[in-house]
């Protein structure tokens, strides 16, 4: 499955007790060839009047609970997947939306995860400065714009980078699924001699 978040804080501060959720979106992956096997879910803050951050978390939650049975054999996959599964572990517990004595730590520790920033961090010399996903997609925009977005009410221009985002993290993944694919057989032969 594919995950991501968007939020709002203080740019350059990153807190997940304090930032703002205002987007979850998400899209089940084939397991194998990881191509969209559903479409994208973007689920909206501002699509409600009040307590919007408490009613995504309450969609998703709903939405993922449903195949609960599931967890243990989806993988997460994400770019900075990392924090993400951190404010969503922090908001789900403020908001208390776990049930069946389920912890959001226990719920989302069920899930494998990967996070491709550590493999464009790689790609990058190992340098993280430079590995955000604008620089290796076609994706033109920083995250880092959605902060001004938001506070100028452009709902709009934050769903179209969303799917731009999702739409070029999909291509990056293949690709970097399919060189990965060809040095993990060619290292393979070189250990096997």
């Amino acid at each position: 499955m594919y995950l991501d978040l968007e939020w709002v804080g203080i740019p350059g501060n990153s807190n997940p007790y304090n930032d703002k959720l205002i987007t979850i979106q998400y899209q089940y992956l084939n397991p194998r060839t990881w191509e969209p096997r559903s479409r994208l879910r973007i689920l909206k803050e501002w699509d409600y009047k009040v307590g919007g951050e408490k009613q995504i978390l309450r969609e998703f939650w709903n939405s993922i609970n449903k195949n609960y049975s599931e967890i243990p054999k989806t993988t997460v996959i994400g770019q900075g997947i990392v924090y993400d599964k951190e404010i969503l572990r922090i908001k789900l517990k403020r908001y208390k939306l776990f049930k069946n004595n389920i912890t959001p730590w226990d719920f989302l520790n069920k899930w494998l995860y990967v996070d491709t920033r550590s493999m464009l961090v790689l790609l990058n010399n190992g340098i993280f400065k430079g590995s955000g996903l604008h620089n290796w997609t076609d994706k033109k925009m920083s995250g880092f714009n959605i902060h001004e977005l938001y506070k100028q009410k452009k709902f709009e221009e934050i769903e179209e980078y969303i799917r731009v985002e999702t739409n070029e993290f999909l291509k990056l993944l293949k690709n970097l699924k399919d060189k990965l694919r060809r040095i993990g057989r060619d290292m393979k032969k070189i250990n096997n001699k």
